[in-house]
């Protein structure tokens, strides 16, 4: 047989070995489908998570594909708190290896779902990766009181300041009104509140009188603080107050101030001086810190106070000294023979933040719920991260011979293309397929298929000596 022919007849051999090599590789789940590595938050269009409510989400996927096959569709799912699907699974917009959703707005608190789906052009890739998670979102609206409770006699005249703050970034209009009878005049010296987590921006001074026709006994009432749209909802503050002719009337003597400690944990002690201004002898009382959700964190021992009388009450609190916590003192007693209760109306914050070299730091705010699905909008593209963003990792099914990582050290991430016929045998050579990530298995090839040739030029020589 003639050399051409001969060499003809070994590439076709070599040929047909490698497409059936090539299936029975790919049959048996050689050829991976695509990674979907990172789930990131676009809130406003900065990257940054979780989300808070009101603000508009995109959520981006970090998807790629091991083999480099083309990623047909990245598809998002998102699941509200109430159940409804506010995304259902429409594709996303590609940027570089992130991938976006369209654009919503969040306006439900609780816990969002959200399902992300990709594949490639593969059509031996029959199982669909995914990946899914949770979000929570709050809306709460807080403030330096939950309740107003008081005894008061006929024709007496109370002040409260309270503070507001809310779990969303965002700016919001509250409308302010109350519900209260007859028996009181109430004055506000606000009607709209723009809050948002950034504290000290929204006070309310709530000033609340009796007069010469208020009848004893016990009224009750509420502060009313609607969310304007798009974001309704309605926040009261209940009022219970008892107008008595004996009443106790509990102060603190003087403008109490904020206060800060600084501290790496521990027992941490705080105490005001307080005065009994009524003309009844108050009992059982107790001075309290309580946290941005009004729930008491603190111990204490209670005390009697008598009429003009004064008194230093503390409170304990056990700090964690990890991160900064904000707390409000106060004091209630026993203020009337009916049982009524009556609280001092200018509670103080009082901050706790760890001191340096104590690790954690922080404090305050966040949250937020909803979403009002807007026309499908893409966020704008942001820039790809750095590779320091993203490191080679041994173990995530992506050999990255520029982080490092080689058949050697990285086996269940390197080794898994060395079986990848298709990316050996490519043009333009050898500047392709897999090459240039694994060159041992594909100069090794290169050699058997060599030698191969080389054997079989050598026997058809020694036959043709044997018959000359």
């Amino acid at each position: 047989m003639k050399k051409p022919l001969l060499m003809l007849v070994i590439l076709l051999l070599i040929s047909c070995s490698y497409i059936v090599l090539a299936d029975i590789f790919r049959v048996s789940g050689s050829n991976l489908n695509t990674l979907i590595s990172d789930v990131r938050f676009l809130r406003n269009g900065l990257l940054d998570e979780p989300p808070n409510f009101s603000q508009n989400l995109t959520i981006r996927a970090n998807v790629s594909d091991l083999n480099v096959d083309n990623i047909e569709w990245v598809n998002f799912t998102l699941i509200a708190p109430d159940g409804a699907t506010v995304v259902d699974n429409l594709n996303g917009t590609k940027f570089s290896d992130w991938w976006n959703s369209t654009y919503i707005i969040i306006n439900q608190s609780g816990t969002w779902k959200y399902n992300i789906t990709s594949t490639d052009n593969n059509t031996l890739n029959t199982t669909i990766p995914y990946i899914t998670g949770t979000f929570n979102i709050n809306d709460n609206l807080h403030a330096s009181k939950n309740n107003i409770t008081t005894v008061i006699p006929v024709w007496y005249n109370l002040s409260y300041d309270i503070e507001f703050w809310s779990d969303t970034r965002e700016n919001l209009t509250f409308i302010l009104n109350h519900t209260m009878d007859t028996n009181f005049t109430v004055s506000l010296n606000v009607t709209t509140l723009v809050i948002n987590s950034t504290r000290y921006k929204s006070f309310l001074r709530f000033n609340i009188s009796s007069n010469s026709t208020s009848e004893e006994g016990i009224h009750t009432g509420n502060l009313s603080i609607t969310r304007q749209a798009p974001f309704d909802k309605n926040f009261t503050i209940p009022i219970t107050i008892e107008i008595s002719s004996s009443y106790g009337d509990i102060e603190f003597v003087e403008p109490v101030s904020n206060t800060n400690f600084v501290s790496c944990g521990g027992e941490i002690t705080h105490s005001y001086n307080v005065t009994n201004l009524g003309n009844y002898d108050v009992t059982d009382c107790l001075a309290y810190l309580y946290d941005e959700n009004n729930n008491e964190v603190s111990t204490t021992n209670a005390f009697d106070l008598g009429v003009g009388l004064s008194y230093i009450a503390s409170a304990t609190y056990v700090y964690g000294g990890s991160s900064s916590i904000i707390t409000h003192f106060g004091v209630r007693c026993i203020a009337s023979p009916s049982g009524s209760y009556d609280f001092t109306t200018n509670d103080a914050e009082v901050l706790f933040s760890p001191a340096e070299g104590c690790g954690g730091g922080g404090g305050g705010g966040g949250g937020g719920p909803s979403p009002l699905i807007q026309p499908a909008k893409v966020a704008p593209p942001l820039e790809t991260p750095k590779k320091e963003e993203i490191p080679g990792i041994c173990g995530n099914f992506r050999c990255e011979p520029d982080e490092g990582e080689t058949p050697w050290n990285c086996q269940s991430d390197c080794l898994n293309k060395l079986w990848e016929l298709d990316r050996v045998f490519c043009s333009p050579f050898p500047n392709c397929g897999n090459w240039f990530e694994e060159w041992f298995i594909n100069l090794i090839m290169i050699i058997v298929m060599g030698g191969f040739v080389l054997f079989i030029t050598i026997t058809q020589k020694t036959r043709r000596l044997t018959n000359d």
